[in-house]
């Protein structure tokens, strides 16, 4: 028996045309849930042919189908007795090869991808002149017998290396030979047979799993069409229990009953609801806790949320196109072309090359703005920083890099910047060659011998790595005499604040030693006496202070001494905002009291704001955790293979969704400029860098109105948002988008079962 899976009805029938050698006059096959008289007399009629039989029947139709398939197994067995020969093969067109037990003496063949004739009458002329002619050669053939000899023993070699074949496949084997002989298929193309032949054909046959794939595409195609609303869980556009409305949360898209009725009305495989649920909740996409129901809350109108009942499936479950789509339509309020942003727009988040996703800085308000990024090397972190240095220097900010690794070199600025835009904005300062930028003793804006004391135990705590409250007692004891000292003008370098702790006190005599150390490794490196303006007003733009190519060993304790000066600094010069990027930050001090902590919580008050990298991520107990904790947006490119679980239950996100991050790729979750409320509100999107260059480049306004494009444009990652045409309206309605499906030969694949049991199943996602 032949078990034929079509792709679509175009493609059943040219299998029908194929297969039929009875008449070629039409491309009708007997239906297999005919009466079983109909059935004995289609087998009866065909002899020395095919009886083709065409299934399209629904799951539920089991019962028909069973008995007509006892009635094709009878006829099968008619030939295993001694005096009787089989009249006939039997093939069968079926859009469900999954609903048949894979224990059946069948091959099974799926057409998906294969090429459906244009015009039937004309492929069927041609299927009947091949075989008289090929009818005609075998018979007319000087040596057919040689031939056939040949074959034989070629067969019967293929046959005792591959045991595992079954007689199907043997006979298609034999068969094979026999066209190859005359040269009616190539060499390639009988490998490819032979390939397919040895191969397991009922790996991917599961009834489950043909609902569910059909089940994707319909509901894929309805999100499509012009008739297909969707709407956000807390945000507008906002939701009405209708038959044609989805409902978005952060990973998922949910419908009601009255809308999964209407899908199931277009689907072959089945027409009740519970089979479809069934699937999909044994495939693992069904996001369900209750009767494969979950109960979520939904703004209805400004300020109205009710409780709903809903059936939910991960967003990744659709088709590209479809998610591309639903995630326009989460974001469509946060996206902004390069010649409309408001007043005040830091922009981050780019799609395409017009929509823009990012922040609003605002003097009234005193929001967190500190940005913490991380990813794997290679992954694209440089690239960010590098434009969010650039876009703050453009908005006014004095900017501080911070070069621990050589990731901020002249020649790496210029691979993510024209290099006459880098050579304007940027200057480098070595500390091995030029010294400390600034005077680390300096009590500028101090007033009481409080406040000295404070910056001068912070500043040493930081030099000699000093933590713990019996040191940090003595540190502070000393830190009073420095200070009076530092006022009086007797002490005016580091080296000369040793003299202040005694060498026979052991506290004091370990806190002594390790100074020395950290001062030694200044020796011969220029000490400069200047304050944090004036350093910066020396250099452009954007300052880079490279610890990377020098030769202090303990570089790290420097620059912790440097930020604990700066926000002291900053502390009584609030006027000028800085903004301080530090990278590959597990190498600092990330303790509470330690200076980069400090920053974080306070600084924002003082005009201060610093963007954070590193490669490894920490969940909130630890310090790095905390340090994470207190930045408002989070960048996340693609992670260590160790992180993405961790990362994924941090934000709220699949796995998938970040393992699937490309080069430069990156999921940014916090607080995003959104039109409509005209202020920044939480989310989570997918995009990549916003390049610096554009913000400073000249944009022309549209000279006309454009309509909006009719589909998507091919996208080369599934997690990208999606990417519009510059010219599109600010205003237009993403309901109203007019979109159209893939065309076949760009469907994405089925699921396979392969994939379905690989994929683990959702876990319910929060209410945001």
């Amino acid at each position: 028996m032949l078990i034929v899976q079509p792709e679509n009805e175009m493609a059943a029938k040219t299998a029908a045309v194929l297969l039929k050698n009875q008449s070629f006059a039409d491309t009708t096959a007997c239906a297999l849930t005919e009466c079983r008289t109909t059935l004995d007399w289609a087998l009866d009629v065909i002899y020395d042919g095919v009886a083709l039989f065409r299934d399209s029947s629904y799951k539920e139709d089991g019962r028909r189908r069973e008995a007509s398939m006892d009635v094709l197994l009878r006829n099968l067995k008619r030939g295993l007795g001694i005096n009787e020969v089989p009249p006939h093969l039997i093939a069968i067109i079926s859009d469900q090869p999954g609903l048949y037990s894979s224990e059946l003496p069948a091959l099974y063949l799926n057409l998906r991808g294969c090429q459906a004739a244009d015009r039937l009458e004309v492929l069927q002329k041609k299927v009947g002149v091949f075989e008289s002619a090929l009818l005609k050669h075998l018979s007319e053939s000087d040596s057919p017998l040689e031939y056939l000899k040949l074959i034989v023993e070629h067969t019967s070699m293929v046959l005792r290396q591959s045991s595992s074949l079954t007689q199907q496949q043997k006979i298609m084997m034999f068969s094979l030979g026999i066209l190859k002989q005359y040269g009616l298929l190539t060499d390639e193309e009988c490998a490819s047979i032979q390939e397919f032949f040895c191969s397991d054909p009922t790996a991917d046959l599961d009834s489950d799993l043909e609902i569910v794939n059909e089940f994707r595409l319909v509901l894929s195609d309805s999100i499509l069409s012009n008739n297909n609303c969707a709407a956000n869980q807390f945000d507008p556009p906002y939701y009405r229990n209708q038959d044609t409305m989805v409902m978005l949360d952060q990973n998922s898209v949910n419908f009601s009953p009255e809308y999964l009725e209407h899908r199931i009305l277009k689907m072959k495989t089945t027409r009740r609801r519970n089979l479809v649920l069934s699937a999909l909740k044994s495939a693992g996409k069904l996001v369900a806790n209750n009767n494969y129901k979950r109960l979520l809350d939904v703004e209805v109108s400004p300020g109205t949320v009710e409780t709903i009942n809903f059936y939910s499936v991960p967003c990744s479950f659709l088709t590209p196109a479809a998610q591309r789509k639903l995630r326009f339509i989460r974001h469509s309020d946060r996206l902004f072309r390069r010649d409309s942003f408001p007043p005040g727009f830091h922009p981050l988040v780019l799609v395409n090359d017009s929509l823009v996703a990012g922040r609003v800085f605002s003097e009234e308000t005193d929001e967190a703005e500190s940005i913490y990024i991380s990813g794997q090397t290679r992954s694209g972190k440089t690239f960010l920083l590098v434009q969010q240095a650039v876009i703050r220097a453009a908005c006014g900010d004095r900017v501080l890099i911070v070069d621990q690794t050589g990731a901020f070199t002249p020649a790496e600025v210029r691979k993510h910047l024209p290099a006459e835009l880098a050579d304007q904005l940027f200057s480098y300062w070595e500390l091995g060659r030029d010294g400390l930028p600034v005077d680390l003793l300096s009590l500028s804006g101090c007033i009481t011998l409080k406040d000295m004391k404070e910056r001068i135990a912070g500043i040493l705590a930081c030099e000699g790595r000093i933590t713990g409250d019996v040191q940090g007692k003595y540190l502070r004891k000393r830190a009073s005499k420095i200070a009076r000292a530092i006022e009086a003008g007797t002490v005016s370098d580091l080296p000369s604040t040793l003299r202040f702790f005694d060498p026979n006190e052991p506290n004091q005599a370990e806190i002594r030693e390790r100074l020395e150390e950290a001062f030694e490794d200044l020796d011969g490196v220029p000490m400069q006496q200047q304050e944090w303006d004036a350093f910066l007003a020396s250099q452009k733009a954007i300052a880079i202070i490279s610890t990377s190519a020098d030769s202090l060993r303990k570089s790290s304790q420097h620059i912790d001494a440097l930020l604990a000066s700066l926000y002291g600094y900053k502390q009584h010069h609030r006027n000028e905002r800085y903004t301080l990027i530090l990278d590959e930050i597990e190498e600092l001090d990330l303790d509470r009291d330690g200076a980069m902590s400090t920053i974080l919580r306070k600084g924002g008050k003082h005009g201060l704001t610093m963007l954070l990298a590193s490669q490894t991520f920490s969940a909130e107990q630890d310090r790095l955790g905390k340090l994470i904790g207190n930045c408002a947006l989070k960048v996340f490119f693609h992670p260590k293979d160790a992180d993405i679980s961790a990362i994924a239950k941090h934000i709220g996100v699949e796995r998938q969704q970040l393992a699937a991050l490309e080069q430069h790729e990156f999921l940014v979750s916090g607080p995003l400029y959104e039109r409509q409320r005209a202020k920044n509100t939480k989310t989570i999107m997918t995009g990549k860098a916003y390049s610096a260059a554009d913000s400073l480049a000249p944009v022309e306004p549209p000279t006309e109105a454009q309509e909006i494009p009719d589909e998507f444009p091919e996208q080369q990652s599934d997690d990208t948002l999606v990417q519009f045409e510059e010219n599109m309206p600010e205003s237009a309605n993403p309901c109203d988008l007019p979109l159209t499906s893939p065309a076949p030969d760009e469907t994405e694949p089925a699921l396979s079962t392969m994939e379905m049991q690989q994929s683990p199943p959702p876990e319910t996602v929060n209410d945001l």
